[in-house]
């Protein structure tokens, strides 16, 4: 019981002085908590509170594995809520992703351990689920990052996906060549985005 009743301090102390320049020992402690527990054994009422830290807050060694947390946790957040949707997906015209699930850097997106995708991976995506790039960024876990390549100037794009996201049984399906068929995951070839 000690270690709930330090969650439960931690969530009413965690977001007390959000201006403040370094967290506070009960906010060092519950992100320690996070990192150190796997997902499903997280205290589901300190999850709101750990998304909310401000990472400039955190001693240095701590700002890579948070961020890789709370963007893990964002993800799994997001494909168990398209889950609930099922197959056929109707996203808004313009639709935006959900704020706080997509990487900005290759560094925390690998250190969250996304599985890093292809252009042409991609296209066969959006070819199977008749989604647009900015759908499967609002509807699934797809990440975009474009890096300034120094010999080129010229932007290079890097593409990522949850492991746990539905569209890695279309990946493995075009890594492994059985292009075209119907999986048996999905049953009548995955989901899709409806217009």
């Amino acid at each position: 019981m000690p270690v709930l009743a330090l969650w439960l301090f931690c969530a009413a102390t965690a977001g007390a002085s959000p201006a403040s320049v370094q967290a506070s020992t009960a906010t060092v402690a519950l992100v320690r908590l996070f990192l150190e527990t796997p997902v499903p054994r997280l205290p589901p009422e300190s999850v709101e509170t750990f998304l909310a830290i401000n990472p400039g807050t955190l001693p240095p060694k701590m700002r890579l594995p948070y961020k890789a947390k709370r963007l893990e946790l964002y993800n799994l957040k997001q494909i168990a809520e398209g889950k609930k949707r099922g197959f056929v997906r109707t996203p808004e015209a313009e639709c935006s992703p959900v704020p706080g699930s997509k990487g900005s850097d290759l560094q925390t997106l690998r250190a969250a351990e996304f599985s890093e995708i292809r252009e042409e991976e991609e296209d066969y995506l959006m070819k199977k689920t008749r989604c647009t790039e900015l759908e499967l960024m609002c509807e699934f876990s797809l990440q975009v990052v474009a890096v300034s390549d120094p010999r080129t100037r010229k932007p290079r794009r890097y593409l990522f996906l949850h492991p746990n996201d539905p569209l890695m049984a279309l990946v493995a399906e075009y890594r492994t060549g059985a292009r075209g068929g119907n999986t048996p995951f999905f049953g009548k070839g995955g989901p899709v985005c409806s217009r």
